[in-house]
């Protein structure tokens, strides 16, 4: 069985909130998977919170018909690709060689048996929009994904996410002067340089550098701080390796 990897991530699609639920694994095998058809099932949800989410009420229903939708699909050969939650709707995606007609009754029993509006969509998907256009984040989103992760295990360990402690980033490049600018750039904005390093006899053309700043490791100014920097170190050729701090319990 091919392994998956299931990530969840919040996103903003024509002004509205979004939650969106894909398989990061695929984006390693899209290609090689022989289906040319893409299946689109756009769910009505019956009790979907004020900003268009699932709510607490339908989340195990809605969950539970997503679960047979795919089991069922998956018997005729379907690849789920994920889904998006907006505007009281629930789109779940596929690849497929079914047909409209091959697909219909189906989905006529599962909405028989749960109530559910179910509509489907079959078309050719030779370039892969279901998964890439609809469901892998883009660069902010990934480093809002990132983020989550992190604040998940630091709340694990019971942080106190109110509490300021200084937080580690790790940046390297292609240029010594790429990496000068950044620096240049990041101590104006109050950072502390910790530490400037190159592997010359492993990787002579990266340089790395270590910097610091004491922030409060949770969603708002914080997120959006990471995101301007991973925006500023891509447009110098470079690559945010990520940040890490100790947990504040007390």
């Amino acid at each position: 069985m091919a392994q998956e990897c299931w990530e969840f991530y919040f996103a903003q699609l024509g002004g509205r909130s979004a939650s969106i639920f894909f398989d990061d694994c695929l984006s390693a095998r899209l290609e090689d998977i022989d289906l040319p058809n893409a299946l689109r099932l756009r769910v009505t949800m019956k009790q979907p919170g004020e900003d268009g989410l699932s709510s607490s009420h339908e989340f195990d229903a809605l969950n539970q018909l997503e679960n047979t939708i795919v089991e069922r699909l998956a018997r005729l050969g379907t690849v789920h690709l994920g889904r998006v939650t907006t505007g009281g709707q629930r789109y779940i995606n596929f690849l497929t060689s079914m047909t409209d007609g091959e697909a219909a009754p189906i989905l006529a029993l599962i909405q028989a048996e749960t109530g559910y509006e179910i509509r489907a969509r079959v078309e050719p998907d030779p370039q892969r929009t279901a998964y890439w256009d609809e469901l892998y984040p883009s660069d902010d989103d990934r480093s809002l994904l990132n983020d989550l992760k992190c604040f998940e295990n630091l709340a694990g360990a019971g942080d106190q996410d109110t509490i300021g402690r200084q937080i580690d980033h790790l940046v390297c490049f292609k240029s010594s002067a790429s990496r000068l600018q950044f620096q240049e750039i990041i101590e104006r904005a109050g950072f502390k340089t910790d530490r400037l390093y190159e592997d010359i006899a492993h990787n002579p053309d990266v340089f790395c550098m270590a910097f610091s700043r004491v922030d409060k490791p949770r969603m708002g100014d914080f997120t959006k701080m990471n995101i301007a920097l991973r925006r500023k170190v891509s447009e110098l050729d470079g690559k945010h390796e990520g940040w890490t701090c100790s947990a504040v319990t007390d």
